[in-house]
């Protein structure tokens, strides 16, 4: 990425040619690609340690086939949402700096210094919140689907860590209690996560 970045001619089209030279091949892509791989190969060990969390706390067993088609249109859905927006997020990123540089009359040296940091950088840590999203999700899916498939479970409520560390999204789902299973909280999510790293649990309400 370094020499790419090194190699940057300084015409005119400073946003251009830094931009091209960024995304012109599909080493990224290819990055982006491997990592939808990683979450789907670890989609199975996570549903059913997601299922056997439900089954504990409903104490009964509940019949879930990950090969059944509905539940993998569903478990597909989550691990290739927020993978894809790897891609995105980045290029938004580095858009950002370099219409900075455009706007302080930046020299190509340095603003390929800045990108090439912040991709770095922001590719590893953004690849690893990603992946922990995805697990989640899968995980959290994975007891949603099990209290729908009890028969018990009627409604459910979204619970904190109850610190100040507490995003008032999260906050406000948890203040409204108990809401009927099929419902969405008022964030729009039906379960946690809400967002990366979140640490909120949804509770199920046995009728």
């Amino acid at each position: 990425m370094a020499s790419k970045l090194s190699n940057i001619p300084t015409s005119k089209g400073l946003e251009d040619d830094l931009y091209n030279a960024i995304f012109g091949d599909s080493d990224w892509e290819e990055q982006v690609k491997k990592l939808e791989t990683l979450v789907s190969v670890s989609v199975p060990n996570f549903f059913n340690a997601g299922k056997n969390e439900a089954e504990t706390t409903l104490q009964m067993g509940i019949d879930l086939d990950l090969l059944n088609p509905k539940i993998r249109t569903v478990l597909d859905k989550y691990t290739a949402s927020e993978v894809t927006q790897i891609d995105e997020t980045t290029r938004s990123t580095i858009k950002r700096i370099i219409d900075q540089a455009v706007e302080n009359g930046k020299g190509v040296p340095e603003t390929a210094r800045e990108i090439n940091d912040q991709f770095t950088m922001f590719g590893k840590v953004r690849s690893k919140l990603i992946a922990h999203n995805e697990i989640a999700q899968v995980y959290s899916q994975a007891e949603m689907m099990s209290y729908r498939e009890s028969g018990v479970v009627k409604g459910k409520k979204w619970w904190t860590a109850n610190d100040d560390k507490v995003s008032q999204g999260c906050y406000d789902n948890q203040q409204q209690g108990v809401i009927p299973l099929g419902k969405s909280f008022q964030s729009g999510h039906d379960a946690p996560p809400r967002h990366p790293r979140c640490r909120c649990v949804v509770i199920p309400e046995v009728a």
